[in-house]
């Protein structure tokens, strides 16, 4: 009977520890599932705020940019684009923002203080006018390339291309425009920009174009003429719209004979040129 009794306890004991474990595998089945689900349920709301939170943070702001270029005496320009600048007023490298569009852009600028020059065409599309002093706002200067020593003073000895400029002072991008869009502000005006923000510039020419008739007694002897004229200025500042005190000759050619019909050989020749100012 007592060894009866042990190998009925010796069996039973085994079958009891199976229970217990598949028991415990049981609740570590149920955890595990429950800790599943949870995932699942909770994984779209961590998605979402993770979305939200690279839609909403912005280190930029959207700023539009507007032209009218119907005071520019661009007449004929219109497949051309035009180049904005931003100047930071804490210094630092500028921003360059070309326009394909010259009517109407979008730039994108950090929070700060900004001045803003606005031109046609890009530095590299004019054909006799070069570019100096870009880096900073009130140095940048439009001047005539083509400058040759043929005489004292120096001369020019092709035109200088149109040029129309716009310019805005002293706005600000605040950080509740980061993201945002954007009221108009007017050109050559020191304003703060609003949370509505584009910029609307008006650019003017600074070049004037000088029309020339001479007189000339014996106009019938006249194969060809070049003329010149001096103190011209080589260049012009883009902020201010003020030409440089450095002085040339202009060189510049004329023809289109027309005689006088009641006093034969006299006449009159014309031409036409543009100068800085």
């Amino acid at each position: 009977t007592d060894k009866g009794e042990n190998l009925a306890g010796m069996a039973a004991e085994p079958q009891g520890e199976n229970k217990k474990r598949r028991h415990k595998m049981n609740k570590a089945r149920k955890f595990c599932m429950n800790q599943y689900i949870w995932y699942i349920c909770i994984l779209p709301f961590l998605l979402t705020a993770c979305d939200r939170r690279e839609l909403t943070y912005y280190e930029t702001a959207e700023v539009t940019l507007t032209a009218d270029w119907s005071q520019s005496g661009l007449e004929g320009e219109d497949n051309y684009g035009a180049t904005a600048v931003f100047y930071p007023k804490t210094g630092g490298e500028p921003k360059i923002v070309l326009m394909g569009n010259r009517n109407r852009a979008i730039a994108l600028l950090p929070e700060g203080h900004y001045s803003a020059v606005l031109f046609n065409r890009s530095f590299d599309d004019f054909s006799a006018i070069g570019f100096r002093g870009i880096n900073s706002f009130n140095t940048i200067e439009a001047y005539a390339r083509q400058v040759e020593n043929r005489s004292t003073p120096e001369t020019i000895v092709s035109s200088p291309d149109k040029l129309a400029v716009a310019v805005i002072e002293e706005f600000e991008v605040t950080e509740n425009m980061l993201g945002n869009n954007y009221t108009p502000v007017s050109s050559q005006s020191k304003k703060e920009i609003s949370q509505d923000c584009s910029l609307h510039f008006v650019p003017l020419e600074l070049t004037c174009t000088v029309k020339v008739k001479i007189n000339v007694d014996g106009l019938n002897n006249v194969r060809k003429a070049t003329c010149r004229l001096s103190g011209v200025p080589v260049s012009v500042f883009l902020a201010t719209g003020h030409s440089s005190s450095e002085r040339v000759t202009q060189e510049f050619p004329v023809g289109n004979p027309v005689f006088n019909e009641d006093d034969y050989p006299k006449g009159s020749l014309t031409g036409q040129f543009n100068v800085f100012g």
